[in-house]
């Protein structure tokens, strides 16, 4: 169960990403966490085997605990245990660091637009996994730009404001919301506006009908 704390770590910190993520199965998810433990660990270990090299690095005898087994490592507990430790905390911390690699550049979005990735994986044609939600509130421009969103809600009334905050969820939950700030604006159903000059507001997708966004350079 150790071995996968890289993958446990990689899945929570890419959730906090600003692409929008599904609500996938249990299979999946699993597979994931997995797969990427794995990648994760086996690099933590080439780099160790790379500082294996250095005088002051002391790392076990690998051939004789290869050959002796379970013998060497009951005598040598103690820097068994400590390289051990050692390889997981170094994989999490690669798990995490690659994690915020793809949050910070919305998965590698300067690579994906670019030949033979693009051709792989075109944006036309095909099922696609990016929400409509992100796409206009997020993706859209870049992020210097101000946002001004207008959300038509179920009842007829509008709320106006500057983005705040946006749900990453691509999927119609009870936790995805938007939050706007000043300066709102509210228009009820007989189109009378009131105006706040001051504070913010939340709005959960369940209630809006649809959005307009205004990009402020």
């Amino acid at each position: 169960m150790v071995l996968l704390a890289p993958g446990m770590a990689f899945l929570l910190v890419g959730e906090r990403g600003r692409v929008a993520t599904r609500e996938t199965t249990v299979l999946r998810e699993t597979a994931m966490i997995a797969l990427s433990s794995l990648i994760f660990d086996a690099l933590a270990v080439l780099l160790i085997l790379q500082l294996s090299r250095w005088p002051w690095a002391h790392i076990p005898d690998l051939d004789t605990w290869t050959a002796d087994g379970s013998a060497y490592a009951r005598k040598h507990y103690q820097s068994v245990s400590g390289w051990f430790l050692g390889a997981v905390l170094l994989a999490c911390v690669l798990a995490i660091v690659w994690a915020a690699i793809l949050n910070r550049t919305e998965r590698l979005r300067w690579l994906r637009v670019r030949p033979p990735v693009r051709w792989m994986f075109p944006k036309g044609g095909g099922t696609q996994y990016v929400s409509a939600w992100l796409k206009v509130l997020i993706e859209e421009h870049d992020d210097t730009a101000k946002r001004r969103v207008t959300c038509g809600l179920d009842d007829g009334s509008e709320i106006q404001g500057m983005l705040l905050s946006v749900s990453t969820k691509a999927d119609d939950t009870p936790y995805r919301e938007i939050a706007l700030s000043e300066p709102l604006v509210f228009t009820d159903t007989k189109g009378t506006v009131r105006r706040r000059p001051r504070g913010a507001v939340t709005v959960s997708a369940a209630r809006i009908n649809y959005m307009y966004v205004e990009y402020l350079e």
